[in-house]
């Protein structure tokens, strides 16, 4: 009779989410499991449960990685440094927000997170799909994520990185209360796990560049371990879902993230953003401390993680995310990215690593991919979400084109970011990663804010394309400048401004300047010759930092202000001397040209 009450409220709240939810558009043929506590849905004869052999935690070869002698994520430092300068130039800065707001916001972490808890309703509707969420708050979580994606602003690590886990290791300052576990629980296990992941794995990541004496060092190493160690997302379940996911059956997995009854509730964060944020964190803590332990936790995690994927390569925790279906989605390839040069950096190839259902990790980016190329393949898993997602409804995401669903969540030049080993591997029909992370700084501002936004952030723990770029790149040999600075000479230079403002956008000449050149390093003039012209400015034009190479290579580097206000930016250019251009983007969004002649040719 239980059971029969179960199935009961479980078809009133289905029936309709369900409707028409195959890929072909026909319904689903529904029968009940067989404990008789949940419906499994077929299509075509095929159920939609996963035929996962074994159990999620067998022994297998990513139980066999040990940690190297010496460990070094990054093979070629001087090629990470060329990739980090070369991005900060091609991308928008991380301007409008307050820096120091949002380091006392993050220091007190405890009181913002009492005043984020009772403004979440609010900002989960700003952050719903078809709004415009791009406005920067003050709020914890959005404060998280600018901080760590305006460490794209600066050469190196910021020193208010430093500060922040300093402080929090000091003064112990975030927290799981104790206490009744409910939903508001369950934001302080969320917010505590992405404040420990998401700045655990940029710590790691770039650990030397945290110039701590050895008291504070060792203050800050045991007290991150100590948290990656001990917190459990797997299992941190909150009494409102009071069940965790189940890596041995999907589909109940599913259904139990819809269901009202507490008790019977699965929490999707036992499966989701938290487990991937964890992952990723206690590998490359773990990696970097030399801890064993930790280490092992990230590969379990990896494990567990895997599971959720379905027969068709598709994650079905964020699959089942309604309308925010492909928003969740689109973090797949960071998250596979990450991992597959997290598992490089210790000699494994992750994407021939096969999960228990049958597919190869590398199968698993195929699927993302074509989900990037059509998310309405996510349409079946759409209507399964049996209300709307942050008030946005299902059929506002069905009825929408490609573009509207992919709008600031992923691009073209994101994805290859997200995955350059799989795309250098074995997609030559899409193109070569560093083809486009060269191309980056010509594309629009709009596709530029989405690669950046899509790189570094809370919900990024690993820029997989920096790693990346420093593996394969061979250190460069010593140059005798002397026999081989052909280049070296001088060069009438001719600047020209495009207003962004303008549609379309045209070049206006600003004047003539002379660039000088020799043994590998370069300097204007600094006077500008007709048009009367006084921006980029004489003494700004005249402190530019700038390199070549024999091959032609040249990049120019500096604060320039181009127009009659009184904003000046950072500016990075690049170029061949040998093609005699020199271009870029300016900071907010113009674009800058420079022709260069060889005086004497």
């Amino acid at each position: 009779m239980r059971n029969l009450l179960i199935l009961l409220i479980l078809s009133l709240f289905s029936a309709q989410g369900l409707a028409g939810s195959c890929p072909d558009g026909s319904d689903p043929i529904k029968s009940v499991s067989a404990d008789g506590t949940y419906f499994v849905y077929n299509c075509g004869g095929q159920s939609s449960s996963s035929t996962n052999t074994g159990s999620w935690n067998d022994p297998g070869p990513l139980d066999e990685l040990t940690i190297p002698d010496n460990w070094q994520l990054f093979k070629n430092k001087k090629a990470l440094e060329d990739a980090r300068k070369s991005f900060q130039g091609r991308i928008s800065k991380r301007v409008g927000f307050n820096e120091d707001v949002c380091l006392s916001v993050v220091k007190d972490w405890g009181k913002s997170m009492k005043l984020y808890i009772a403004d979440k309703k609010q900002i989960d509707k700003t952050t719903a799909y078809g709004n415009n969420n791009s406005a920067i708050g003050t709020d914890i979580q959005d404060c998280l994520d600018k901080l760590i994606y305006a460490t794209q602003n600066y050469t190196g690590t910021p020193n208010y990185m430093k500060e922040i886990l300093l402080h929090w290791a000091k003064t112990d300052a975030i927290f799981i209360p104790n206490g009744v576990q409910d939903e508001n629980w369950g934001t302080y296990v969320y917010e505590a796990v992405q404040s420990w992941s998401s700045f655990g794995s940029y710590y790691a990541t770039f650990y030397n560049e945290f110039n701590y004496n050895d008291s504070e060092r060792k203050i800050v190493d045991a007290y991150i371990k100590d948290k990656l160690l001990n917190v459990n997302t797997r299992n941190q379940a909150s009494h409102g879902h009071g069940k965790v996911c189940d890596p041995n059956n999907l589909e109940k997995t599913v259904e139990g993230q819809f269901r009202t009854d507490p008790r019977n509730n699965i929490d999707p964060n036992t499966c989701g953003s938290s487990v991937w944020k964890t992952t990723l964190a206690q590998l490359l803590v773990g990696l970097r401390l030399n801890n064993k332990a930790l280490f092992k936790k990230g590969v379990e995690n990896t494990k567990w993680q895997l599971s959720f994927f379905d027969e068709s390569g598709i994650f079905i925790t964020w699959a089942i995310k309604g309308s925010a279906s492909y928003s969740y989605s689109s973090s797949i390839p960071i998250m596979l990215g990450g991992l597959t040069e997290i598992y490089a950096s210790v000699g494994y190839d992750f994407m021939e690593h096969k999960l228990r259902n049958g597919l190869s990790v590398k199968q698993l980016m195929d699927r993302q991919y074509e989900l990037f190329e059509d998310p309405h393949i996510l349409d079946s898993w759409v209507k399964r979400y049996p209300h709307d997602y942050k008030g946005s409804s299902n059929l506002q995401y069905l009825q929408s084109s490609v573009e509207q669903i992919r709008g600031q969540d992923m691009n073209l030049s994101g994805f290859v970011r997200n995955l350059p080993r799989y795309i250098d591997t074995y997609r030559a029909d899409i193109g070569n990663s560093q083809e486009f992370d060269e191309k980056l700084g010509k594309q629009s501002r709009d596709v530029r804010d989405v690669v950046a936004s899509k790189s570094t952030g809370n919900f990024q723990p690993l820029d997989p394309y920096l790693v990346y770029i420093s593996y394969i790149t061979e250190p460069e040999a010593e140059i005798n400048w002397d026999t081989q600075d052909k280049l070296k000479g001088e060069y009438a230079s001719k600047w020209y401004i495009g207003n962004v403002m303008d549609n379309p956008v045209t070049f206006e000449y600003r004047g003539k300047d002379t660039l000088t050149l020799e043994r590998g390093k370069g300097v204007f003039s600094g006077v500008f010759s007709g048009m009367g012209y006084r921006f980029p400015s004489r003494d700004e034009r005249g402190k530019l930092k700038i390199k070549y190479k024999p091959n032609g290579e040249i990049t120019v580097e500096g604060n320039l202000k181009i127009f009659h206000d009184n904003k000046s930016y950072p500016t990075f250019l690049e170029g061949d001397i040998n093609s005699g251009l020199i271009s870029g983007v300016w900071e907010e969004g113009d674009l800058i040209k420079i022709e260069i002649t060889k005086v004497g040719n």
